[in-house]
């Protein structure tokens, strides 16, 4: 995905970071969102914006977790 190798050259870029993650949000793939905002999570210190992002998307991967559980049985 062009998003990552952007990333890899400019790993500082917080738009990119929150583009990206975003995308996989709106893909249905919270869990991909996480994983970015993990891995950047340096980029983004003391900024409230990447911390509730950070926990809007944790709430959602926890609430799709929970959902694939319930289909399940």
């Amino acid at each position: 995905m062009l998003s990552r190798e952007y990333l890899t050259r400019f790993p500082n870029d917080q738009r990119v970071v929150l583009l990206l993650a975003k995308i996989y949000e709106e893909w249905g793939q919270g869990d991909k969102a996480l994983e970015v905002f993990e891995l950047y999570n340096s980029v983004f210190k003391d900024k409230k914006e990447f911390m509730s992002r950070l926990a809007s998307s944790t709430i959602e991967h926890f609430k799709s977790s929970i959902e694939e559980l319930d289909e399940g049985e």
